[in-house]
């Protein structure tokens, strides 16, 4: 059977990712070079700059994988190639990073458990990723860790880890919910002198100077003027959208027909 080489293993980057400008693409051409020089050494710390710069990128974690491999460090191994399951579970070489997986955990590692009060936080150990909360058993190299959970919705968290041989570490790390914002829009007719309230707060007359920055929930929006039947909805504000409510109040039939006085 034909032996495939250790550098046809490597993503070749091309030199419009070297010349990106971006600290990922910086640090991936720059490993790409010194794998291509075999200094292997500084090629996976390159690498492992890449994945830090940009935790989401495949190839990254592919590289230094490899190299990781090539040169027996087992607590790169772990690290890398479970960040490259996570991200590509259907790639072609999945069998080969579960391989070199079972491999480093035959010579010895611990677990690690990593829980939270929300499902589908992502784990990031060292800078990379290794999956999402309920994260369980997680087998990595003895050692201190720096792990960092986020999530869209939560403020971004820090807990410091040390695996033990064959030992089970479990961290509970608790959440805070982001505030998130969206925007509220009040149009009416008529266009002016429309006191607007939210959940029975007075918040402006229209017209309004801008719109309305509010907390991502649900409003009872109650709009009011004389002469007019009051207006009334409950509005949801959503997460950097803006809500835009067109009202047109109706003259209350004691009024209808009789001009407004004039100012």
């Amino acid at each position: 059977m034909k032996r495939v080489s250790f550098l046809a293993m490597l993503v070749v980057f091309g030199a419009g990712v070297a010349r990106a400008g971006d600290d990922y693409g910086t640090a991936a051409g720059r490993g790409a070079r010194l794998a291509k020089l075999r200094k292997y050494p500084q090629a996976l710390a390159a690498f492992q700059e890449a994945v830090r710069a940009d935790p989401t990128q495949v190839d990254a974690y592919l590289n230094a994988g490899n190299i990781a491999r090539h040169l027996n460090r087992c607590r790169e191994v772990l690290l890398m190639f479970r960040g490259f399951l996570y991200l590509a579970p259907q790639d072609p070489e999945v069998k080969t990073a579960r391989a070199a997986l079972a491999a480093c955990e035959a010579k010895g590692t611990g677990s690690l458990t990593v829980k939270t009060d929300a499902a589908g936080i992502e784990v990031l150990a060292d800078g990379g990723l290794i999956g999402r909360t309920p994260l369980l058993d997680i087998k990595l190299a003895p050692g201190t860790y720096q792990l960092v959970l986020r999530h869209p919705d939560y403020e971004e968290a820090q807990a410091e880890v040390t695996i033990k041989p064959s030992e089970l570490t479990e961290v509970n790390v608790p959440l805070r919910k982001k505030v998130l914002y969206g925007f509220l829009e009040v149009k009416t007719d008529p266009p002016e002198g429309v006191t607007v309230y939210l959940d029975e707060v007075q918040v402006g007359v229209t017209p309004l100077k801008e719109k309305l920055k509010l907390e991502t929930r649900q409003y009872f929006l109650r709009l009011e003027k004389p002469g007019y039947d009051r207006w009334i909805r409950n509005v949801t504000i959503k997460r950097d959208r803006t809500q835009v409510v067109q009202a047109k109040l109706e003259a209350t039939t004691s009024t209808q027909g009789v001009a407004e006085p004039s100012p």
